[in-house]
């Protein structure tokens, strides 16, 4: 045991848990122009490539908590941690991209099991007086994986090709499963009803949702209709069911409590605007400002250096100003920044690199927001389910995830469409089609016509202003967010398990 304070070496193997899981994802974003070139991939394969991975996580992470209490939590752990370093090194490997994306899968798989086996970890060999600055850590390694990925994949892609962003994640998990070892042999718990029912329909109104979302950036109405009415009538069955089930997935009296209740919505939700911010900014730092991969990796050290400060002191924050008054300043600010993020673009330069680097930094500040409710989403849980309620908190951040890239990524979209108007009437309709893909594929028609610099310039312009489309709106959320919990009762504030 370690004094209070302190935090055990064991918490080494976790913390590189979560940071593995999100550089693993990070990466793909950078990674997917030249995967396109390389395997010849559509701009919705693509799509898939990269969102395929959180998608699958979302489902897997329900069943996961009562695995986590059948079966152990350091086993299930270690099991994930390796199904998701073989997957790592298979997409690496891979020359088909229908490959790629079932090993994206498989990935998801691996790392929807170890996740919430590791923050269950955390409440094991964390002491109670800092188990607050644990998960703040936790937070900032999860966030900086999602930033520093991009670094590391455009170093590593820079000295070989795109199979090198996947391995750039080996490292972390084999570090990790070497520090497991010292984890806590805890031994499985009892046979936990699973409600499968339940988690079954969770996972199709979500998967439902993201794809609507997905199929609207499309423009396939009919399809996005008929997947929303699908999330729907999967949401009103779910309710409906837990209502009646003998051991419900989400239970009524966690549900019941108001500080659940908000403290899930602002994981939902800062995971929402993350998602869907780092795919736009990493296509408008390559495609519309013409950086390298390692070079728009690099640009995006403020705001990870903004999300890991925010994280790490998120803990003794709260217990200075109360966890509300913390979250609610650290979402206050991060949309001021999504709103600089979007003033600072211009259709005719480069934005100043000021205005850009205060807008990253700013932005990265929404961390102090799920590093503290995280801690009170798991809180609101009896200690012999934690595991599920890590669950439950990984399956939110996940879709929160999925959904932002899928909607921002239809934002997007939807405004760069818009914004093409008749530049593409003179085209073939197979190069039309693949201008209204998105910029990267205006780009490659461009250099097959006379006068591709026209539609260089039109195309780019509509990007921009999809682009501020997007971190305009991602700033009406965090500020929607930021009204909430600064309303929210008290109880907010309150641990179960001791002051921070």
């Amino acid at each position: 045991m370690t004094r209070a304070g302190r935090l055990p070496i064991a918490f080494l193997s976790l913390s590189l848990t979560y940071l593995a899981v999100n550089v693993n994802v990070s990466v793909t974003s950078i990674a997917l122009p030249s995967i396109g070139t390389d395997l010849g991939a559509s701009t919705a394969q693509l799509s898939w490539v990269y969102k395929i991975t959180p998608l699958v996580s979302i489902g897997v992470m329900l069943f996961a908590g009562a695995w986590i209490d059948r079966f152990g939590r350091r086993k299930v752990l270690v099991i994930g941690l390796t199904i998701f370093l073989v997957s790592a090194i298979l997409s690496a490997l891979t020359r088909d991209v229908t490959l790629l994306i079932t090993m994206r899968a498989i990935t998801g798989v691996g790392a929807s099991l170890a996740m919430p086996a590791a923050l269950a970890l955390t409440f094991d060999v964390v002491p109670d007086t800092s188990r607050r600055t644990a998960v703040g850590l936790l937070g900032a390694t999860q966030a900086g994986g999602s930033l520093i990925g991009p670094v590391l994949a455009g170093g590593a892609m820079a000295m070989w090709s795109w199979p090198a962003a996947f391995l750039t994640v080996v490292p972390f998990i084999a570090i990790a499963l070497i520090g497991a070892r010292r984890l806590p042999k805890n031994m499985p718990g009892a046979d936990t009803p699973m409600d499968s029912r339940g988690a079954g329909l969770t996972l199709i109104a979500s998967v439902a949702a993201v794809y609507s979302a997905t199929a609207l950036s499309e423009r396939k109405l009919v399809t996005a209709l008929i997947s929303l009415v699908i999330a729907i009538v999967a949401v009103v069955t779910l309710i409906n069911w837990e209502r009646r089930a003998q051991h419900p997935l989400f239970d009524s009296a966690v549900l019941g409590q108001h500080r659940f209740r908000v403290a899930i919505l602002v994981v939902f939700g800062a995971q929402l605007v993350l998602g869907g911010v780092l795919f736009v900014l990493t296509q408008y730092l390559q495609l519309a400002l013409g950086y390298s991969p390692l070079i728009a990796g690099l640009l995006l050290i403020p705001a990870l250096a903004g999300w890991v400060l925010a994280s790490a002191v998120a803990g003794r924050t709260a217990a200075v100003l109360g966890a509300r008054r913390a979250v609610t300043f650290g979402l206050a600010l991060s949309s001021v920044g999504l709103a600089v993020l979007a003033f600072a673009a211009s259709h005719r330069t480069a934005p100043s690199t000021v205005l850009l680097i205060l807008g990253l930094v700013l932005t990265g500040l929404m961390a102090i927001g799920p590093a503290l409710m995280t801690h009170t989403v798991v809180d609101c849980y009896p200690t012999e389910r934690r595991a599920v309620g890590s669950a439950t908190n990984g399956a939110a951040a996940r879709f929160g995830f999925s959904m932002g890239i899928a909607l921002l990524g239809a934002v997007l979209s939807l405004v760069y469409g818009w914004g093409l108007g008749t530049s593409t009437q003179p085209l073939t309709a197979a190069q039309a089609e693949t201008v209204k893909g998105g910029l990267a594929g205006a780009l490659r028609v461009a250099q097959t016509l006379p006068d591709g610099m026209m539609l260089t310039e039109v195309a780019r312009s509509a990007f921009i202003t999809g682009y501020q489309a997007t971190t305009v709106l991602s700033s009406m959320i965090m500020a929607t967010l930021t009204i909430v919990v600064a309303f929210s009762s008290p109880d907010v504030d309150n641990a179960r398990h001791g002051k921070p």
